[in-house]
Parts: C-alpha cells; structure tokens; sequence
C-alpha cells in the first residue's frame, strides 16, 4: 500500500500510466524488498504483463521510493512507520532495495 499511495503524492509522475501497470510495478518492487521472486511466472499468467510492460513505472517507482524520506510531504512516510503498517517506510529497518529485477 505504501507504495502506491506514493504515486498519489507523486501523481503527475504516474497518470501516463494504467491502474493495472502501477500495481504490477508495485507488486514487484514490494516483492523484490520482501526478498520474494520479484515477478513470478504466476503473476505473468495471472495479469497477462511481463515486466517489460511495466518497466518504465518500476524504474519511476523505485527512484520514487528510494526519495520518499527526502520527499518534502512526510504524512505519508509517518504514516507508513507506524507498527499498525509493519514500520515499511522505517528506511534504517527497511531500506529500500539499491537495484531492480532484470534491469542492468
């Protein structure tokens, strides 16, 4: 959730964008944070994108996570530091991944 909802801080970023292609972005990032396989064949199937379809955002998405605590709107990292939200945007706990899956 957190990191869609920093597309909504970001918006002007992400409107040439689909729903569908933002989430896909998101799932994945958040997977690859997670130590997940970042986009598993399932969810290839499943959503009909390999991640060549949504390059693009996953690249705008991780500069957008990698910049969220220097972001100059903090409600939303505060926010997500809460252990109601399992403390995702606590960047000394979690910081966010230094490169992307299947991007050189």
């Amino acid at each position: 959730m957190f990191l869609i909802e920093t597309t909504m801080v970001d918006a002007d970023v992400y409107l040439k964008y689909l729903p569908s292609v933002i989430a896909s972005a998101a799932v994945c990032l958040a997977r690859y944070s997670l130590g997940q396989e970042a986009w598993p064949e399932s969810l290839s199937q499943s959503s009909q994108y390999e991640i060549g379809h949504f390059a693009n955002c996953l690249t705008e998405l991780h500069q957008t996570y990698i910049n969220a605590p220097k972001h100059p709107q903090q409600a939303l990292v505060e926010k997500y530091k809460t252990s109601k939200f399992h403390e995702v945007s606590d960047f000394q706990k979690n910081p966010p991944p230094t490169s992307l899956p299947y991007m050189s």
